[in-house]
């Protein structure tokens, strides 16, 4: 009974089990078939050890069923009882013939999780010997039992069919064993054991969801599993597994003991400690493995609360959690691993032997096994990513076993799974799995070079074969496509293809194989043909044609729809050429700098410079082209990588080179002395036309220029190239023609960039964004202005005559880059600097009016300060006290008589309270102005500062594109004729900024006292 308890312990407390909820709550789910299948062991268990609780009474059913259907079938005779009973024991004994035979079998098989049993069964021996040994002891009892007189006729007939039984089931094993034997289906057994493993796994991860929310739900609101607590409060842990003796598997949890356990713990604060300060955290989920210092309790407590837990507790907590020495649940991990290894063996063996259809069928099963876990509903989770993880990995140590045996036909056989693999990923949509698998093409060509052999060459151009079909296959499907959506997943696997062909490049220059950089330079080249929507049936221009003519709206919608992705294809396959175009330049500028270092022998590069770099490159304007396109937008080769000198394959761990556009560029620079023919520019001046640089369309921001570049070229590197004689001579002449081009580019680009603002418009929604910017920011600098809008003080009101007000501001050229619509570079306006000149002169100019109506008062130091603005207080009706400057401003704040927290109005920084019984006085703080405090106290007759403006803003900002009458009207007749023809370009290349601010100012009475510090 202990066993029975220890194995079942929700026997115990059935309605609180946790277990037992879980099988309940999943019952309801997936309904009683679910239950019922879950309930009952797995049929290969019903037909080897458990076979006996149905075959016999199967058996007995049947034979008296027809013995009472057919009687009298036979007359009764003791003496054909006793014959048939001496035939039956000989045919048992030949069932146990069998019997020895599978199990001799199956003794000397590698064992594997499951797929013995799985033999043991579709043999169906078992049943059958069950059914045997019964027969004979109900005919055994017959013989002993009955005599000539008692023996009757449908005794005879039942022991008649049971013998005909016994005898057709041993026929039949005897067929199945002769087929298994024949076909070996263990290998398939494998694979459904490892299917049903993931389907284990995956009824694992159902059942421990649910198994999580059960307590979720039940437990008190101050307690929560502790993989839900992502708080960062103080931590404390109350029991760990040993110390309350649950080691091991949590095979079942009491719900109504643990919250007991909880409500003990929930009694136990501190006085004066909050209950919501503390959370307890359950670190026991179903099936969890504990071990000795692992939290079982835990506490988060905040705000300093204390908790003492008593003793009792951590009995409790022991009585509602059973552990098992074993898992409660079968996860099906067993049976993965297990059978996963077997399969990595037979794969080494297969190596070992040098047996390609072996090793052809062994990874067909990792190939089923990857599309049964992509299909399964555990596709996402971290189990599948385990699973697929392993297999990647094993592909890559099965191929490294089979390089070292440097047999082709092994090589090529795990080639060609990966093909298979990376195309069925492609075709399902599998973006993801077909990046992981296609770069095992890059680790595959990392190996064969390793290696040392005849057949080296002859296994790398296979690798590369292999690569081309699957280009080939892409780019078919690529022509197939019909949407833009399917268009864009080809393309996104291409782009991948392109990513792996970078690391072929990358890897073949560091391993100096000059013969795969030429293949793979050739390989990117004319390859859509097949996508290619001008070549197509309807080409590009005749499906325009006839969407443009299509009557119905349902055709054109259609026809539209391969418009659309036709244009996209013709979109990809233009940036794909071009970005091929990219690899190839960095990977010649690669091989030139291990050339240049030492690092790539001289022949190698001399191959790679005539097969490939020399027959591509072979004009400047070209050369230039892809250059400057490389360095403006490369969309697909990684500049990253062309950084490091080698990556792990699992890991990316890089070593840093030089900076990629510094090695680029003096490539860039080699090419053109070499392109360069000095004897093509006999004199000194250039014409435009004549420079091919003049070509490129690039913007000044976007040229690189290439002096100092020049100025580091090194002639023995340029004389060491591989090319004729007659390129090499003139080193000195060939970089001053280039630096001379580069020159008059940089001065045509320049003009360009100029030309282009001058004929450029305004943008308007960048000049009220200036505007809006300057008016808000003064509004917020001018804290002056809002003292007095508190005061009631100030009033705005509409400018009818500009010239009757003086403005305080400025009227300036200002540049037009910054408002235009293509700005390309960033302009700093230093709005900061201008809108604070701005204040302090509208400020000045106000206190100069004001002065009459200000007593002025000196104090000795910037400490005395707020002990003279409580004496000037006391003596007056103050209003508003303005702290200028810093030190001023700090004296005030420091003082006992300020309160930070008094808020007259979002723009004062506090009170000046002077004494108890006045009121306190509201203090603002003006840095922009001059006096160190300006204290403003009631007047007899209210002051007036009239704010006016053109607009409904207080400051009259215009902004005008500069044109040559602007430029006569500002300057004059006089002025403007002596500009010289620079400076009027210059002054087109700016706007005439007026920024003005006008102010009146009407007072008859002394408005306050400015208090100012002594000089030290």
């Amino acid at each position: 009974m202990r066993a029975v308890i220890d194995r079942a312990p929700w026997l115990r407390f059935p309605s609180n089990s946790l277990r037992v909820k879980t099988l309940l709550r999943r019952q309801k789910q997936e309904g009683w078939l679910w239950l019922l299948k879950e309930l009952l062991q797995e049929r290969k268990s019903w037909l080897t050890h458990w076979s006996f609780l149905w075959v016999i009474p199967a058996g007995i059913l049947i034979a008296f069923s027809l013995a009472h259907i057919l009687a009298p079938l036979t007359t009764g005779s003791f003496d054909k009882l006793q014959t048939t009973w001496q035939a039956q024991l000989t045919i048992t004994s030949l069932s146990f013939i069998v019997l020895i035979f599978l199990l001799d079998q199956i003794y000397r098989s590698q064992y594997q999780e499951g797929v013995m049993q799985d033999f043991l069964a579709a043999a169906r021996a078992m049943p059958v010997i069950y059914f045997s040994l019964f027969t004979g002891g109900i005919m055994a009892y017959a013989y002993f039992q009955l005599s000539r007189e008692t023996t009757t006729a449908f005794a005879t007939d039942v022991i008649f069919f049971l013998f005909v039984g016994t005898i057709t089931s041993i026929g039949y094993v005897y067929y199945r064993v002769a087929r298994l034997i024949f076909y070996d289906p263990k290998d398939e057994f494998m694979q459904q054991e490892i299917e049903r493993g993931i389907d284990r796994k995956v009824d694992t991860d159902a059942r421990q969801r649910i198994a999580n929310n059960i307590p979720r739900e039940t437990l008190p609101d101050y307690a929560q599993l502790q993989s839900d607590s992502h708080s960062v409060s103080q931590r404390t842990d109350l029991y760990t597994a040993d110390e309350i003796d649950t080691i091991g598997h949590a095979a079942d949890v009491n719900l109504s003991t643990l919250i007991q356990a909880f409500n003990e713990v929930e009694a136990s604060p501190d006085e004066g400690t909050d209950p919501e300060d503390i959370q307890l955290l359950l670190n026991v989920e179903l099936g969890q493995k504990l071990v000795a210092g692992v939290p079982v309790l835990s506490v988060n407590t905040r705000n300093g609360a204390t908790i003492d837990v008593p003793r009792r507790v951590g009995e409790v907590l022991a009585q509602a959690i059973t552990c098992s020495d074993s898992h409660p649940f079968d996860t099906g991990e067993d049976q993965i691993d297990r059978n996963l290894d077997y399969i990595n063996d037979s794969c080494k063996q297969a190596i070992n032997n040098l047996n390609s259809s072996g090793l052809r069928r062994h990874m067909e099963f990792y190939t089923d096994i990857l599309q049964y876990v992509t299909h399964s509903p555990i596709a996402s989770s971290s189990t599948s990513t385990g699973i697929i993880d392993r297999i990647h990995r094993e592909f890559y140590h099965i191929f490294d076993a089979a390089a070292d045996t440097g047999n082709a036909e092994l090589i090529n056989t795990i080639r060609a799974q990966t093909f298979h693999i990376c195309l069925r990923y492609h075709l399902q949509g599998e973006k993801t799995l077909f990046d992981k698998f296609l770069g095992l093409y890059t680790n595959y060509y990392k190996v064969l070079t390793s290696q040392s052999g005849n057949s080296t060459d002859d296994l790398v151009h296979g690798f590369l074969v292999s690569i081309e079909n699957l280009q080939t296959r892409l780019t078919a499907e690529l022509g197939r496509a019909e949407t833009e959506d399917e268009v864009n997943e080809v393309a996104a696997n291409i782009q991948s293809w392109y990513e792996v062909l970078e690391d072929v490049f990358r890897h073949s220059i560091d391993l100096g194989d000059a013969k795969t950089f030429n293949n793979v330079w050739s390989l990117g080249e004319d390859e859509f043909i097949l996508a290619d929507p001008r070549r197509s049936s309807p080409n590009i221009y005749e499906l325009q044609r006839q969407v443009e003519e299509a009557d119905a709206d349902e055709e054109r919608d259609q026809l539209q729809t391969r418009l659309d992705a036709y244009n996209e294809k013709e979109r990809v396959i233009g940036l794909f050429r071009e970005e091929f175009e990219h690899l190839q330049f960095i990977a010649a500028a690669r091989a030139f700098l291990a050339f240049k270092k030492g690092e790539l022998p001289e022949d190698a590069f001399a191959s790679m410079f005539d097969d490939s770099i020399s027959n591509s490159l072979v004009s400047i304007s070209k050369l230039s082209e892809i250059y400057l396109r490389l360095r403006q937008n490369p969309q697909i080769v990684s500049l990253l990588k062309w950084e490091s000198e080698d990556s792990d394959v699992f890991k990316d761990v890089q070593t840093s080179l030089p900076a990629t556009h510094t090695w680029l560029k003096e490539f860039y620079c080699m090419l053109c002395l070499l392109l360069l023919n000095p004897d093509d520019y006999p004199g000194d001046d250039i014409a435009p036309d004549d420079n091919p640089l003049t070509e490129l369309d690039v913007t000044k921001q976007a040229y690189p220029g290439f002096q100092e570049t020049l100025d580091e070229l090194d002639e023995d590197v340029f004389n060491r190239l591989p090319v004729a004689d007659e390129q090499l001579d003139q080193f000195e002449k060939r970089k001053e023609l280039l630096r001379s081009l580069d020159t008059q580019m940089q001065d045509i680009l320049e003009q360009r960039e100029e030309d282009r603002i001058i004929e450029a418009a305004l943008d308007p929604e960048k000049v009220e964004n200036y505007k809006d910017s300057y008016v808000s920011q003064f509004v917020d600098s001018f804290t002056l202005r809002q003292a007095l809008i508190d005061l009631d003080w100030w009033t705005q009101d509409e400018l009818d005559n500009p010239d009757a007000i003086p403005p305080s501001g400025y009227r300036r050229w200002y540049p037009k880059q910054p408002f235009i619509e293509d700005q390309r570079v960033d302009y700093v306006q230093h709005l900061d600097t201008n809108i604070a000149s701005h204040v302090t002169a509208v400020i000045e100019r106000m206190l100069d009016e004001c002065n009459p109506y200000l007593t002025a008062e000196t104090v000795s130091s910037h400490d005395a300060v707020p002990d003279r603005v409580a004496e000037l207080c006391a003596g007056k009706n103050p209003v508003a006290l303005i702290a200028g400057r810093y030190r001023p401003r700090l004296a005030i704040r420091n003082s006992d008589a300020f309160d930070p927290d008094y808020v007259e109005s979002g723009h004062c920084i506090g009170g000046f309270q002077y004494t108890d019984d006045q009121p306190t006085v509201p203090v603002y703080s003006e840095p922009e102005m001059e006096p160190d405090i300006l204290l403003l106290t009631e007047p007899t007759t209210q002051p007036e500062f009239t704010e006016r403006s053109e607009s409904d803003a207080p400051v009259d900002i215009k902004i005008t594109a500069t044109d040559r009458e602007l430029m006569r009207e500002v300057k004059g007749d006089e002025e403007y004729e002596a500009l010289s023809d620079d400076d009027i370009r210059d002054l087109l290349q700016r706007v005439r900024m007026q920024i003005e601010y006008r102010l009146t100012v009407d007072i008859s009475d002394d408005i306050g006292i400015r208090i100012s510090i002594e000089e030290s």
